[in-house]
């Protein structure tokens, strides 16, 4: 169940991307804050993209990055999961957002809620959505791969074990999905390697060298993963 509320335009040139504040209500009934960017304003692309963020970081996170998707014809959807940003907080207060790293009740829930919203938006076509997510959000991606919710994932810096706890009891058959991580960072290297293995075709991995990079700071630093993440995105969406 999702629920818009009161979109606040930022007054941005015709020619800029379209951009609103949104509140989605989760399934739990946590209200999760996102940004919602267009090709210009009011234009209805029929492809959406979820964008999650790492655990400690939020929606901001991901700079510019959510601009140059919509600039490229897509509707992006970027949130804070819960515990973050102008969301809902995880019950237990902040000593429990750790719990969101495997918990399947929490953050896989927000998961849903934004790929449920960008399915009910105005001209979109529900088979083709996609999820881009960083760290936590990154292992988000691949559940959303490995179950089938979303036609294509990248993954920023995954981690293996924890993707698998958040799936539940629930095989994952992951399918579409890029995968980057950096040379300097060997730990997120080895497991995006990992799940490279288990997922079946079309799927690529890219280790990026010379940086140690992580997460969404992988953007910010290598503006090549950004085209990879374009030409993957042209393919599989």
């Amino acid at each position: 169940m999702w629920l818009l509320l009161a979109p606040a335009q930022t007054g941005a040139p015709p020619s800029a991307p379209g951009f609103h504040t949104v509140k989605i209500k989760a399934e739990d009934g946590a209200i999760l804050e996102g940004d919602e960017w267009l090709p210009r304003e009011n234009e209805r692309p029929a492809a959406g993209i979820l964008l999650l963020h790492s655990l400690g970081a939020g929606r901001s996170a991901w700079g510019e990055f959510p601009a140059s998707l919509a600039r490229a014809g897509y509707r992006v959807l970027a949130i804070d999961l819960r515990g973050h940003g102008g969301s809902s907080s995880v019950a237990g207060g902040a000593a429990d957002t750790a719990r969101m790293e495997e918990d399947p009740a929490l953050a896989p829930v927000d998961l849903r809620a934004g790929l449920a919203w960008l399915r009910a938006a105005p001209g979109a076509d529900p088979s083709r959505l996609g999820v881009i997510g960083a760290g936590l959000g990154g292992n988000l991606a691949c559940v959303a791969s490995g179950l089938g919710l979303a036609r294509t994932s990248v993954a920023l810096s995954p981690d293996r074990d924890r993707t698998h706890l958040l799936a539940g009891h629930r095989q994952l058959h992951m399918q579409s999905v890029l995968l980057l991580a950096t040379s300097g960072d060997p730990g997120r290297e080895a497991q995006a390697r990992r799940l490279f293995l288990e997922a079946r075709q079309p799927k690529d991995v890219h280790v990026l060298t010379g940086g140690s990079e992580d997460g969404e700071a992988i953007l910010a630093a290598r503006p090549d993963a950004i085209a990879m993440i374009l030409d993957w995105l042209h393919r599989t969406l």
